[in-house]
């Protein structure tokens, strides 16, 4: 857990807390230019009068918030190197900000704030906290609103708000609304001027069919390159939806939909290590309906938020783009999730997952003409990958796929209980809910399985010949890693650096305690690339507390470290390491035991191993 962060907004400076908890790190956030060092900046684009006039001070504020909790979120990195022990897990945050508002007798309310936490504590699982106080500035607001020359949008009725990424899925969803006749206002937030430059033109295709029964309003919300930045972006779907809830509030439309495919809606971990907070919940059922619940409450009035995809897989998507007569558009679109590293000409990385996703989808419902291998900087299945989360996601995307082919859909269900009821928690009918999520993830899984049988094919004389990248995804399947579990090929990497190194440092002079031996160790691991978190976290059983020699978060895997010298230190290694098997497997963590064993004093070396590894998620290897 990183040290926790005091945000300080719209100009109350650190002076104004001569008594803040040693804990915080304070950080001063402004988007008014009455202040100096401006480092959040809000733009909203084409607002009408009308719009404008019927903005409420509330809603004022709830731009603010949002963009401040988005601006601090991408600001905060994740990591291990504050802790304390009552961290949840490495990745877990705890930010607290301060923020003068207009409606302040509102926003001091204690179920406002619960309301608000709660919502975001899920999202992002992190620890949020909120201190509100009168805002003295009335005219604020003036210097990001940016009124449209279209006085005609001032009579138009609108049914709903589409919160309009780009994306093939946000696409889809807008198209169908458009050929269903229903008026909708497109609400779009931008971060960088490439992904602008897509929106703009997207929606110009767009109106030039469906003219004035579509409108848009693209919002700019960046921050300050000064800032850090935290590529998870967890938070940014609560700015999108509060857009979106602005404008449909202002606008007296009840209704707001995200578009999302419900493979990522649901997010079932893309692999082992994708857990707690990286399993992004940016469009999760549950999270849609704390939406809805602090909207709601916002506006004093139902205000539903949607996602119609919830039950289509990506192919589903694509193929809507298909029945409708758009597939033109798709070259427009744009689904990575590395907005940052796209350059004019490749609007795609084609190594995240989104990417993957994207590519199956198109290959699956047979458009590839309308997704040029050029507009990707790395070739989806061909491309080299580096080692670590590239390929990690790379095999957890295929694993995936493939399980969810394979299993009978009772054993889907009991294998993904967990998520599933998650994902069903709210429905009305949870029963039918469930099945069709089941359905949903079984099509899903077919159409991972069949196009990678037609890859196969297509590139059967490459295979042959030895041609295939042996990093790449293509390459991978080949060579059978997706079969390999994520976090044994991680534990198998660390002993393989111990195990090549800890001889020859030994050879003239073997350590004489175990603390030294751990030191070496240290230095192997870091000069690999391996850094791993030391004597941490404390974990529990019973009475007993304890803490592993390391352990990577991000694999969920503990390292544990054993040197016999002597005859006697057998004993007591396999009593500590019996011991560490219940305590870290009942906390549900893999464990990774390493012996160093100089003088062969071990006798049954495979029995030892055997006995430890017949416990599920506990690796043992010998030097």
């Amino acid at each position: 857990m990183i040290q926790p962060r005091i945000y300080l907004c719209n100009g109350i400076c650190e002076k104004e807390y001569p008594l803040l908890p040693d804990k915080y790190k304070p950080v001063e956030l402004n988007s008014n230019i009455r202040f100096p060092n401006v480092n959040v900046f809000i733009e909203l684009y084409n607002i009408t009068n009308r719009l404008n006039n019927n903005i409420s001070p509330r809603m004022r504020d709830l731009l603010e918030i949002a963009s401040y909790i988005y601006c601090g979120d991408i600001a905060t990195s994740r990591g291990s190197h504050w802790t304390n022990k009552s961290s949840i897990e490495s990745w877990q945050r705890e930010l607290k900000y301060v923020i003068p508002v207009r409606d302040y007798d509102f926003w001091t309310q204690s179920s406002v704030i619960f309301q608000l936490r709660e919502t975001l504590n899920f999202l992002t699982n992190d620890i949020y906290d909120f201190e509100f106080r009168k805002l003295n500035i009335s005219d604020h607001d003036q210097m990001y609103i940016k009124l449209s020359e279209d006085k005609k949008i001032n009579d138009y009725i609108f049914d709903k708000v589409v919160l309009f990424s780009g994306g093939l899925d946000s696409l889809a969803g807008a198209i169908e609304s458009l050929h269903n006749d229903e008026k909708i206002i497109l609400v779009s937030h931008r971060s960088n001027a490439v992904l602008d430059s897509r929106q703009r033109k997207l929606f110009f295709e767009i109106q030039r069919k469906y003219k004035k029964n579509v409108y848009h309003i693209p919002v700019w919300v960046n921050k300050a390159k000064g800032l850090s930045n935290d590529y998870t972006q967890r938070a940014r779907s609560f700015l999108f939806s509060s857009l979106g809830a602005i404008v449909a509030h202002s606008l007296s439309i009840n209704n707001i939909r995200f578009y999302e495919n419900g493979t990522v809606s649901i997010n079932l971990p893309v692999a082992e290590e994708v857990v707690r907070a990286r399993a992004s919940r940016t469009t999760h059922p549950k999270t849609l309906f704390y939406f809805q619940k602090f909207f709601s409450l916002v506006t004093e009035k139902k205000l539903n938020v949607e996602n119609p995809f919830i039950y289509c897989t990506k192919t589903d998507v694509v193929t809507k783009l298909k029945k409708y007569n758009a597939e033109h558009l798709i070259p427009l679109s744009c689904s990575c999730a590395h907005p940052f590293e796209k350059t004019k000409t490749q609007w795609h990385c084609g190594i995240c997952s989104q990417c993957i996703d994207r590519r199956v989808a198109i290959l699956s419902s047979g458009l590839s003409e309308y997704d040029s291998d050029n507009d990707y900087i790395t070739d989806v299945f061909l491309g080299k990958r580096k080692i670590g989360p590239q390929r990690n996601m790379a095999l957890g995307y295929i694993k995936l796929g493939l399980d969810l082919y394979d299993l009978d859909e009772s054993v889907l269900y009991e294998k993904f209980s967990l998520e599933i009821s998650r994902a069903i928690e709210n429905s009305d009918n949870r029963s039918e809910a469930a099945g069709s999520i089941i359905s949903l993830l079984k099509r899903h899984g077919e159409t991972v399985r069949n196009v990678f049988r037609e890859q196969y094919r297509s590139n059967s004389d490459k295979i042959i010949d030895g041609e295939i990248e042996p990093s790449s995804i293509l390459g991978l399947v080949i060579g059978q890693k997706h079969n390999e579990k994520s976090w044994m090929k991680f534990a198998n990497r660390i002993f393989e650096i111990l195990n090549d190194g800890i001889p020859i440092i030994c050879q003239t002079e073997k350590p004489d305690i175990e603390p030294r031996l751990q030191e070496m160790c240290d230095g192997l691991l870091s000069s690999n690339g391996e850094i791993l978190d030391r004597e941490y976290p404390f974990v529990q059983w019973a009475s007993r507390l304890t803490k592993p020699d390391w352990q990577s978060e991000e694999y969920s895997l503990f390292v544990e470290l054993k040197y016999i010298r002597e005859k006697s230190d057998i004993s007591r290694i396999t009593r500590s390491i019996s011991s560490d098997i219940t305590t870290y497997g009942d906390n549900g963590r893999k464990t990774l035991f390493v012996v160093y064993d100089p003088y062969y004093l071990l006798i049954s070396r495979d029995k030892f191993v055997s006995d430890i590894e017949k416990h599920d998620g506990q690796l043992a290897k010998i030097i």
